[in-house]
């Protein structure tokens, strides 16, 4: 609800929201999981869209649990290949 909310009163404004998705790391990836981000990636698209905001997506790569502090952080050298992928 919160982004239908940002995205309406960007939009309204004339402002282009960028949504960066955060990378996810191979050792949490799995068909559910896949399956999950998808459905969460599709939606969040439905939302930006109609306002012609952008959505830059890093799930069409795998990313190496080696460029990963923790579960969902990520390190210097994955900070730097994150940035230059979006």
């Amino acid at each position: 609800e919160a982004l239908v909310r940002l995205s309406n009163y960007l939009g309204e404004r004339g402002i282009q929201l960028i949504f960066l998705q955060s990378p996810y790391r191979v050792g949490v990836r799995n068909p559910v999981v896949d399956r999950t981000v998808e459905s969460h990636l599709t939606r969040v698209s439905n939302i930006l869209a109609p306002h012609g905001h952008v959505l830059v997506t890093s799930t069409d790569r795998n990313w190496p649990d080696g460029l990963f502090v923790d579960y969902s952080h990520l390190n210097q050298e994955g900070a730097k290949l994150f940035t230059r992928h979006v």
